[in-house]
Parts: C-alpha cells; sequence; structure tokens
C-alpha cells in the first residue's frame, strides 16, 4: 500500500523521499543498495526514456553515481544512431531535448557528443531541426518546442545568426498555440495540465520580458507577453487542481502531472507549499504527488487502473512515475534552498548575485502604487543592474513592472536576451 502521505516540507524530508525513490530503483535494476544505480543493467537504457532521466534526477540532486560509465555509453549510442538515416529520430525532436539534459545533467557536454565530440545535439536537436525529410522541430507537436526552449536555456546557449530557429520562433510557436482562454495541450481546445506545466517551465526564463509577441490564428490577430500567457496558464491549471492537490489528466488522476505543476511552480519562484493559488481544501500540489508514494519508496502513476498506461498498475511502484516524482523532489529540493531551476544547468548563481536579486526582491516588496516615482526609478535601475540572464531570478518583478506601467514611467520594452553564451 502506500506510504503516510503526511510529510514535512523541509529539504531533509524532501531529501529522504528522493533517496526513497534511488533505493526502489536499484532495487528495479539489480543494483546493491549501497552501490551505484547505474550499473550494466541500467546502461542498456542509454537513451530511452526510462534511461536517461534517471541520471537527470541524480544529476540535478548532486548524488554521486557511475556518470562517466553513463556518458562513455550515450555517446557510443549516439554514435551508431547518427550512423541512420533519422539519427536519434525522424520525427521527435525531444529525443535530442532529453539525452542533452542528461548529458549535461552527468557533466558531458551535448555540443560535442558522440565518441569523438564531432556532435552537436543542441544545432542538431534545436535551432537547425530542419531538414528536407520535414524533421522540424514542431513535427512531433508543441512538445518538440517545449524541449527544445529548455534545452536551449539549458545553459543558455547562444543561437548563431544563420540558424533556422531563433529563440523568438521557438517562443512564438508555444505562444501561437495557446488554447482560448488560457493553457496549452498535444492536441483538442481542452488544456492538459502536463504540456500547460512544461510550457510554462519552458518559458520561466522569459517571464520577466517585456516583448511583446504577435501572431494570426484564421482571422483572429493575437498580442501577448509570455508573462500574460503564463498567467492565463497558472490561472488555468489551479482551476484545474483537485481537491487533494493534485490533477488529473486524459480523466485519470495521476503522479506525473502534478510533478509537472511542481516544476513549472518552482521555476518561477512560487513555493509549492504556501502559493495560496495552488491549495484547495488545505492541500497543496505536493500533498498531491505524494499521496502516490509507494511502502517500497517508488511511485505509483495513479490509484485507478488506467487503460492508456496498461503496464502502470494501481499497485505496484512504476518506472515512469518514479523518475518523474524523482526530479520533481529535486525541483523541489533546489527551490528551497535558493539554487537554480531544474533545467538551468550553469554553474550556480555567486553570492554577489545573489544578493543583489534579494536586494532588489526586498525593494519591490515595500513598493506600493503611491511610491513616488524616483524610487520607482532608483529600483528599476537597481533590477536593471542585474545582469539580463539573471533577472528571471527576480521572482516579484512583476509588481515593479505593473507599478511603472500604472505610473506610465518609460521602461524596457526589449525582449530579455537570453544568451549568456554558454558555449564551450
Amino acid at each position: 500500500g502506500t506510504a503516510d502521505a503526511t510529510c514535512a516540507y523541509t529539504v531533509e524530508a524532501i531529501t529522504e523521499i528522493a533517496d526513497g525513490i534511488i533505493r526502489w530503483k536499484k532495487r528495479d535494476v539489480g543494483s546493491d543498495i549501497d552501490g551505484y544505480l547505474i550499473n550494466d543493467n541500467f546502461l542498456s537504457l542509454a537513451g530511452t526514456t526510462p534511461g536517461d532521466w534517471y541520471p537527470i534526477g541524480l544529476g540535478r540532486l548532486g548524488v554521486t553515481d557511475n556518470f562517466d560509465g553513463y556518458l562513455a555509453v550515450i555517446n557510443d549510442v549516439i554514435d551508431k544512431r547518427y550512423q541512420t538515416a533519422e539519427k536519434l529520430d525522424k520525427a521527435k525532436a525531444t529525443e535530442w531535448h532529453r539525452i542533452s539534459l542528461a548529458m549535461l545533467a552527468s557533466g558531458g557536454n551535448p555540443r560535442k557528443a558522440g565518441m569523438n565530440g564531432d556532435i552537436d545535439l543542441i544545432a542538431d536537436g534545436t535551432f537547425n531541426r530542419a531538414d528536407k525529410n520535414g524533421g522540424m522541430l514542431g513535427k512531433q507537436g508543441i512538445n518538440g518546442y517545449i524541449w527544445g526552449l529548455i534545452a536551449l536555456d539549458a545553459m543558455s546557449y547562444a543561437v548563431p545568426e544563420n540558424a533556422f530557429y531563433t529563440r523568438d520562433d521557438i517562443i512564438l510557436n508555444i505562444l501561437s498555440r495557446e488554447i482560448d482562454g488560457g493553457g496549452w495541450a498535444l492536441s483538442g481546445n481542452e488544456p492538459d495540465p502536463d504540456i500547460t506545466a512544461m510550457a510554462i517551465q519552458s518559458l520561466a526564463p522569459y517571464y520577466n520580458s517585456e516583448k511583446q509577441y504577435s501572431y494570426q490564428k484564421g482571422e483572429k490577430s493575437f498580442v501577448t507577453k509570455v508573462r500574460d500567457a503564463v498567467n492565463r496558464a497558472l490561472k488555468k491549471l489551479s482551476d484545474l487542481q483537485q481537491s487533494d492537490g493534485g490533477f488529473i489528466s486524459w480523466g485519470t488522476p495521476n503522479s506525473e502531472s502534478a510533478v509537472q505543476v511542481l516544476v513549472a511552480l518552482c521555476s518561477l519562484g512560487k513555493n509549492p507549499f504556501s502559493y495560496g493559488e495552488f491549495i484547495k481544501n488545505g492541500k497543496n500540489v505536493f500533498d498531491g504527488i505524494i499521496k502516490y508514494r509507494n511502502a517500497d519508496g517508488g511511485f505509483l502513476h495513479s490509484s485507478v487502473y488506467d487503460a492508456d498506461n496498461p503496464s502502470s498498475l494501481p499497485d505496484e511502484s512504476n518506472t515512469m512515475a518514479s523518475e518523474q516524482a524523482l526530479y520533481g523532489m529535486v525541483s523541489a529540493i533546489r527551490f528551497l534552498n535558493g539554487k537554480r531551476r531544474l533545467y538551468d544547468f550553469r554553474s550556480e548563481q555567486s553570492e554577489q548575485t545573489k544578493n543583489a536579486i534579494k536586494t532588489v526582491a526586498d525593494e519591490i516588496e515595500k513598493l506600493t502604487y503611491s511610491t513616488k516615482n524616483e524610487q520607482l526609478e532608483r529600483v528599476y535601475d537597481i533590477y536593471l543592474a542585474i545582469e539580463p540572464a539573471e533577472r528571471s531570478y527576480v521572482y516579484n518583478y512583476e509588481k515593479l513592472s505593473d507599478i511603472l506601467a500604472f505610473k506610465e514611467i518609460p521602461y524596457a520594452e526589449e525582449g530579455i536576451d537570453y544568451n549568456s553564451g554558454g558555449d564551450d
């Protein structure tokens, strides 16, 4: 049965849950509990969903494991798959994105992949993902754009002048697929919590950008900022949240949807344990995940049988549910520890940057609509003094922006240039 669902929302308690998932997975692959999860049995899965997501969770949690073994095998897998016509996949750009993130989490470099380091997964999988066979970034739907943006921003890679897609192209492709009333889905007009939350995760670095994006849908023209689209999506997710804190996707209550929402909230700096919009009946989104924790440390996909997902049973820990629960825990731990977002792999911020962010956030907190213009401009100058690629960590900038707009004080409307060049 499931483990006791009450849990203190502390780093220690959440780390214990994450460790329990890793121990469960070690048993699952026949690894020694005191040894590494990444053993030969596990490595046979490198380059697949279950083989790449656990290294991402492990690496972002900061545990020691056999990452060198993973990198050796994945580089070999990449070489072999690159010898075929479709390379990693004909339609799914997300193969490039997942493997790129797993390489980064393991200490590797997806721009120098393969045994000779001559394969650039970031170029091939994101900004140059266009070929004569129609292997476009969005071939599999919005997923390709979402994860392409996440991979691109993992080290805020610069996009070259002659690239097929600019960052703005990718952002616009996500924004233009917004469903009427907010949120996103793979298809249809009903927002899906997973896709909506993933879209938010991809757009989080641009939340403070004042850039206006315009697009056409049929006869209609739309203009939006990233922040406005994200806020509509948050409102929609809040409406979709269940009384146990969790979420339903495709008719089935499940743990993974709640994980994606948790990661989305953390990526925007919204505390998933106390953010009022995401507390229903006293339950938060973390409660909506933890109720699926099994006595063996793994996680259930759902506590009801899911015909769309026949391999996941309502009483058995499931590898996909567990890998997502793992990185959900890691996202919460990183948030509580004041570290970078789950998918921001740049080295941690300096104390100086952290202090600058804290200073301006505290100043913004004190502002009101009656604050004098000189004071507002002073606070805005402090904000602008933070390097552009770090500004999205000023989580309450929206308040400053709203007051500046209300007072008709001019503020920069250019988009955030997010290429801080993690390009070695």
